[in-house]
């Protein structure tokens, strides 16, 4: 998958959950949040830069035992600090890890358990990859939308910069 829907994909979960969860939280904090999150969702890439499917396979970061302590890490920050806003986005800085090596199984596969053959196939091919960003992309504008009327903010960013 590409980057665009690894970080798109837990921030519209995220979205989605806020227009039902969290009425109270201030429109720049979840905004601070979705970028958290959509980072950690590429995190993986990022930490281990790969443009090859073998290099994906020789990646460090999509491996059980760096995603596990990336998860846990998160899970204890929670613990740490879950009173504050940031503290709240950890266990879906965490989530956004877990989905991007998922995704990756998905279409093309990694060498997730560390035994040298890639667990997963190409359930989703490179031809798809465009299209889910595409839709993760919309999903992102039309639910952003909808929480910013919440906010009573105009729904469209782009006017604001038109003014």
């Amino acid at each position: 998958m590409n980057v665009i829907a690894h970080s798109l994909l837990p921030v519209v979960l995220k979205q989605a959950w806020e227009l039902k969860h969290a009425p109270g939280l201030e429109y720049r904090d979840q905004v601070k949040g979705w970028i958290i999150i959509g980072i950690s969702g590429t995190l993986p890439d990022i930490l281990d830069p790969h443009l090859t499917i073998g290099s994906r396979y020789d990646s460090y970061s999509h491996t059980w035992p760096f995603t596990s302590a990336l998860a846990l890490a998160c899970l204890v920050s929670y613990v740490l600090v879950r009173r504050t806003w940031y503290g709240r986005i950890f266990p879906w800085c965490a989530l956004a890890y877990l989905l991007h090596v998922a995704g990756d199984i998905v279409s093309g596969g990694i060498d997730f358990l560390l035994t040298g053959h890639a667990l997963g196939d190409w359930w989703i091919t490179p031809e798809l990859w465009p299209v889910l960003d595409l839709l993760f992309l919309t999903a992102f504008v039309l639910i952003h939308r909808k929480i910013r009327r919440q906010h009573g903010l105009d729904p469209s960013v782009v006017r604001q910069f038109l003014r």
